[in-house]
């Protein structure tokens, strides 16, 4: 069975991220990471779109950390 090209299966997105089965599964349950959206035959798949989104989320949430802490210095500069 060949799988869609816009999902990406748990082997692959274990690889790319360098964590294993486990690691991901415990990341899911604590919601840090997306859940899968289906079984694919006997494989959990991840929509590829949903995946580049939490990323881009991750991005912009860490942009926003940066420019606090970049004002926290400033200010601690300033004191």
């Amino acid at each position: 069975m060949e799988m869609n090209s816009n999902f990406i299966s748990t082997k692959d997105l274990c690889d790319l991220l360098s964590i294993d089965r486990f690691k991901l599964r415990q990341m899911v349950k604590k919601n840090q990471f997306p859940e899968p959206i289906t079984k694919y035959g006997n494989m959990n798949v991840w929509d590829k779109n949903d995946v580049v989104d939490y990323f881009n989320n991750e991005i912009e949430a860490l942009k926003e950390e940066m420019f606090y802490f970049n004002y926290l210095i400033q200010e601690v500069e300033n004191v």
